[in-house]
């Protein structure tokens, strides 16, 4: 059975009951298994060719605040620090698109960035139809560069959101 590693920051909140919701649902097809950002090390890469990367893009309000949280700092230190040559990776993020319309989801786009220099095979884009944002780094011609959540303003869309994007990436980790 294929394995996949989902990992995710910040802890708690939305974007760890995600990362539960697709490990539960993708580990009938796969050993799948969720781990916060700083319960990772290099090592648990190498233990994985399938790879979900899930983070909150915080708001001005975070930023303003001067918090740093320490399970989206571990995951970029991994990603500057490991070669993802055959390795496929889907990414997940949250945000709000009404408070933050210029910035939705934009952490997923900026570690698209890193993947792609680290040689991943980065899958899961998602289609920008049915979503409103005027701006985001995760946007690629007219796709988000994975699965994009807005649990503020639109919850009532997320079960549908997800149930799409794992059957769109399963087919790609069987592959």
């Amino acid at each position: 059975m294929k394995k996949i590693l989902i990992i995710y920051g910040p802890r708690g909140g939305y974007t760890e009951h995600v990362a539960d919701t697709l490990k539960m649902e993708l580990s009938k097809k796969f050993d799948a298994k969720s781990l916060p950002g700083t319960m990772v090390s290099l090592s648990t890469f190498n233990e994985y060719d399938n790879i979900i990367i899930g983070v909150a893009t915080l708001g001005n309000d975070s930023w303003n605040a001067g918090r740093q949280d320490m399970d989206v700092n571990q995951i970029q230190v991994i990603l500057n620090r490991f070669d993802f040559s055959r390795k496929k990776v889907a990414l997940f993020g949250l945000g709000n698109s009404i408070l933050y319309p210029e910035h939705f989801c934009d952490d997923m786009g900026i570690i698209e960035n890193i993947l792609q220099k680290k040689n991943a095979e980065v899958i899961g884009y998602t289609s920008t139809y049915d979503y409103s944002f005027k701006e985001s780094k995760a946007l690629r011609d007219n796709q988000l560069c994975g699965l994009a959540l807005d649990n503020d303003t639109e919850n009532e869309k997320t079960e549908a959101r997800i149930s799409a994007w794992i059957d769109a990436v399963t087919i790609e980790f069987l592959k």
